[in-house]
């Protein structure tokens, strides 16, 4: 984890974390940052287990995140900031755009969601606003892709039980009913009853088109959807 020294921007700043493994968007947020005088950049962390630790030693007023880290479930980890005492205002930025993420916005404390655009400057420096001034701040393609969701009679969290949600992404990774079992201190015939449980509402019949609706719908982090003319990497600045 690098902190960086605070500058002073007067008496009404938010300190702002930043967890993001991708050196480029580190840079691009923190001349971001530089440009509002109601956030002061106060350091960088790249897994989730140092935001953690991060959040508990700098005690920031706002954890900007990208979910696609590369340790543990990032939803663990915001479920895990929600219980702190100095809980952070949780803002994302991402190049996740699947149903699971989307999701997150309704299911946990998200006060913006961003996605990696062309447009991304304008986004975080209106969330950044929002945040300030207590609110939430979701972009339009955000808020139409939540509603799209929530109106949806197959979104998987109408079909599945919290359970069966939860053993999806170990059958999306093929992982064995045995194995599964030990891990949830299940039955194995109860395992194999809630793969046929998540199969039939779903439409599915084999395990291998269980595995790719997980990784379709976000269960499984590779293989995911990217927002519209999403950048992998910020623009370069062109040099006068």
């Amino acid at each position: 984890m690098f902190q960086r020294p605070q500058i002073s921007k007067g008496a009404h700043t938010l300190t702002l974390l930043h967890v993001e493994p991708d050196v480029a968007w580190r840079e691009a947020i923190c001349r971001v940052c530089a440009e509002i005088d109601s956030i002061n950049y106060c350091g960088y962390c790249f897994t989730a287990h140092q935001a953690i630790d991060a959040c508990r030693a700098l005690m920031p007023d706002i954890v900007l995140l990208e979910l696609a880290l590369p340790d543990f479930d990032i939803f663990t980890a915001i479920e895990t900031l929600t219980k702190e005492p100095s809980y952070p205002q949780v803002a994302i930025l991402t190049t996740r755009c699947d149903d699971v993420s989307v999701h997150l916005i309704d299911m946990l404390n998200i006060r913006s969601y961003l996605w990696k655009t062309p447009h991304y400057e304008n986004d975080l420096k209106c969330a950044f606003n929002a945040l300030s001034a207590g609110k939430i701040y979701l972009p339009s393609e955000v808020v139409k892709a939540r509603n799209t969701l929530r109106s949806s009679s197959n979104a998987f969290f109408k079909i599945l039980s919290k359970t069966e949600q939860s053993l999806v992404p170990y059958f999306g990774k093929g992982v064995s009913d045995e194995a599964i079992a030990v891990e949830f201190n299940m039955n194995v015939l109860t395992v194999r009853w809630h793969r046929r449980r998540i199969l039939a509402p779903l439409g599915l019949h084999r395990s291998i088109d269980l595995i790719q609706w997980a990784h379709d719908k976000g269960f499984v982090h590779d293989m995911l959807p990217s927002p519209p003319c999403m950048f992998e990497s910020p623009p370069h600045e062109e040099s006068a």
